[in-house]
């Protein structure tokens, strides 16, 4: 399925095509074919108005530096810390790493966010290795 961007009133002339592949009826997408590293305004104004559409879509294949990362975020607001009480990556506080195998203890007692300075309208997160489910 293709979707195209509704534009504002003033860009009628600038409608962006998104390649995109629903995940249900109402709720979930793939953007298929983009690099997110470098859309412009446009698409960027595009994927939020789908992202708010569809509430979680997905990019695959991105393969993001924590810079490409939180310049991506910064496409769709300010980047909060990444986490109130377990520190980010080193020299990127608005990034942090998810990984159970390293602090096991920290994060079963500190996935809640709510005690954070900024409230969140969205998260943006990268997945490296996706565990399998057992059959």
């Amino acid at each position: 399925m293709t979707i195209t961007a509704q534009p504002d009133i003033a860009d009628l002339d600038r409608a962006v095509t998104l390649d995109v592949t629903p995940l249900s009826g109402h709720i979930g997408a793939v953007v298929n074919d983009i690099d997110v590293r470098s859309i412009d305004d446009d698409t960027a104004a595009a994927i939020r108005r789908l992202w708010l559409d569809r509430k979680v879509i997905f990019f695959r294949g991105q393969h993001l530096t924590p810079t490409d990362h939180i310049a991506f975020a910064s496409r769709f607001g300010s980047p909060t810390e990444g986490h109130p009480v377990i520190p980010g990556i080193a020299e990127h506080p608005e990034v942090f790493e998810i990984d159970y195998t390293a602090g096991r203890e920290l994060y079963k007692s500190c996935g809640d966010v709510s005690a954070a300075d900024r409230s969140r309208s969205q998260q943006i997160a990268a997945c490296r290795d996706t565990p399998m489910s057992p059959s």
